[in-house]
């Protein structure tokens, strides 16, 4: 993963980061750095494609410095080892090594599964792409058998959605959610942070956002959430097991199908 790699890279070219904080203005590598480059470029190679998330210049130099190295390795093993690899001919004064990291810190080490729900309906990409995320983790964490895992964070996606689409309620008519939260006795007010599952549940379906279904769902997917905490889990008697964890699945299939809906 792009974190492991970018560990490696400061441990071997301790200076890269140096000069990619601008302490140093140029650095070489020479051929006594070929076992190094070559391990780095064997593991940048590893990397899944849709990891590399960075931005489309960052990318180009991220391909680019890689080949530069690439060939530079060939130029040493063909009998070169008086050359020195210190820039890409316009890309600027950093080395390919400090490119690379450049691209690969930007880049995260996980990335929602090919079948996660898309979620189009959410506008914001950074929190479009990091809900998906918990969502794929959630789904993997049920099909691993890591039942509480899979409760907790399936709970915690559903927590999110409804946040997400009360918000955007706030902002475009404050005043439906100001008479449903007087109508409901919503004890927390109007500050959606402090609210729990179940009051997120109960407004969403008072303001026509998700259907009865969804509501009796997510209700159950409440009473789950709480049982992160042990003293839960002996109050209630109930513990995380594979139908909690399908259910809290289940609800986020739910609400994202009504969140869905035009």
């Amino acid at each position: 993963v792009p974190s492991r790699v970018v560990s490696l890279l400061d441990s071997m070219f301790p200076d890269v980061k140096r000069q990619l904080e601008g302490n140093i203005k140029i650095i070489s590598v020479t051929h006594l750095h070929s076992d190094r480059l070559a391990a780095l470029i064997d593991m940048v190679e590893q990397i899944p494609s849709e990891l590399i998330t960075t931005d489309v210049q960052k990318q180009n130099e991220l391909f680019v410095s890689r080949s530069a190295i690439k060939n530079m390795i060939d130029l040493w093993s063909g009998g070169g080892r008086d050359m020195v690899l210190s820039t890409v001919k316009g890309l600027g004064d950093l080395n390919p090594v400090a490119m690379i990291r450049r691209a690969l810190a930007d880049c995260p080490d996980e990335f929602p599964s090919n079948d996660t729900a898309e979620l189009d309906f959410i506008q914001d990409e950074e929190f479009r792409q990091s809900l998906r995320l918990d969502i794929s983790s959630a789904k993997k964490h049920l099909a691993e058998g890591e039942w509480k895992s899979a409760t907790v964070m399936a709970g915690s996606a559903v927590e999110a959605l409804l946040l997400w689409v009360l918000i955007k309620k706030q902002q475009e008519r404050p005043e439906k959610l100001v008479a449903a939260i007087e109508n409901l006795k919503i004890k927390r007010g109007s500050e959606l942070n402090n609210w729990h599952l179940d009051e997120f549940v109960q407004v969403s379906r008072h303001l026509g956002l998700v259907g009865e279904e969804t509501t009796t769902q997510a209700g159950l997917t409440n009473n789950f959430r709480n049982l992160i905490h042990p003293g839960r889990v002996n109050q209630l008697g109930q513990k995380c097991d594979e139908a909690t964890a399908l259910a809290a699945a289940a609800a986020i299939q739910f609400v994202v199908r009504d969140l869905s809906s035009p």
